[in-house]
């Protein structure tokens, strides 16, 4: 069983020819509700670490680093092989209906792709991951339509696919813009 597509237009754009931030096209910009830079050291109470990952302020850098072997052997164990916590991940918690998100991040070391993903709550209280754009360096990007864990074989669906890959040690911007059931991805960088 397959579940209606949440959004109703979506769309990728990569902007690979400029390196300023790309602007919104689908909403207009409201009252901030949210904000950090970092460049004091300290990371907002509404940035959550997930899966054991660790995260870092180093000269007004956002840093992830992933989970430890350790904790990794210790979900297996118990059982859980989802959510090891092999690549950085964390949350903002804010509710958040009609949104317009923006932030810059490059990916590092081993790391080949980032993710930027809305959830309505967690598995047990919503359903879990609705959405996400992937950022890649092999595989380039991608709108996909997280499974809901409350319709039964409901699966991932890509929405929509971009060939521009991102490289490494390489900042880009993000915007993703969310109003009613539509979506749009922005990415832009050198």
């Amino acid at each position: 069983m397959k579940i209606l597509i949440p959004f109703a237009t979506f769309a990728i754009c990569a902007h690979s020819l400029f390196a300023s931030a790309p602007s919104p096209v689908l909403c207009e910009k409201g009252d901030l509700i949210f904000s950090a830079d970092f460049s004091d050291g300290t990371i907002p109470k509404e940035w959550v670490p997930g899966h054991g990952t660790q995260w870092g302020v180093k000269e007004g850098v956002l840093v992830g680093n992933p989970s430890s072997e350790e904790y990794r052997e210790k979900r297996r164990k118990a059982g859980k092989a989802k959510h090891l916590g092999g690549t950085p991940s964390s949350s903002i918690m804010l509710p958040i209906k009609d949104a317009i998100i923006q932030l810059s991040f490059k990916v590092s070391g081993k790391m080949s792709a980032a993710h930027f993903g809305t959830n309505d709550g967690s598995a047990k209280t919503g359903t879990g991951h609705v959405m996400r754009l992937v950022a890649s360096t092999k595989h380039g990007l991608e709108l996909i339509k997280d499974d809901s864990s409350k319709i039964p074989d409901d699966e991932d669906e890509v929405l929509d696919k971009a060939d521009f890959k991102i490289k490494p040690d390489t900042w880009y911007t993000v915007l993703l813009e969310f109003k009613g059931g539509d979506c749009v991805a922005q990415l832009s960088g050198a």
